[in-house]
């Protein structure tokens, strides 16, 4: 484990207070598309050094085969070796038609106001 932390400090080399190296990131479609990829635009136009590969996938992703730096997931952790940081909380509401169609027990019903 040390050896790769080694690793990517010699390919994220900072030089005269620039950052340079590739960076691997890892989200979920939604997430990453809405928050992670303007994020990354932005860090990469304060650091021009550095460049970044962004992988969406709603799929869970080995990421040392992945060769993965960093992934941002949600939900808890399962047990591993893997460092969290909370970035975030992530609120979730149901919207009408799951909440009638839980009520109905998954059974297609039709409004009422609707004929």
């Amino acid at each position: 484990m040390l050896t790769d932390v080694d690793d990517l400090q010699q390919e994220f080399v900072h030089e005269r207070g620039s950052l340079k190296g590739l960076v691997r990131v890892t989200a979920p479609w939604d997430m990453g598309r809405n928050y992670v990829a303007p994020a990354l635009d932005r860090f990469m136009a304060a650091h021009p050094g550095v460049t970044t590969s962004l992988v969406l996938s709603d799929t869970t992703l080995d990421l040392n085969e992945a060769g993965i730096d960093i992934a941002v997931r949600y939900g808890r952790l399962p047990d591993s070796l893997l460092h969290l940081r909370r970035i975030s909380t992530n609120r979730r509401l149901r919207s009408r038609r799951q909440a009638i169609s839980t009520a109905s027990g998954g059974r297609a019903i039709r409004p009422t106001c609707c004929g």
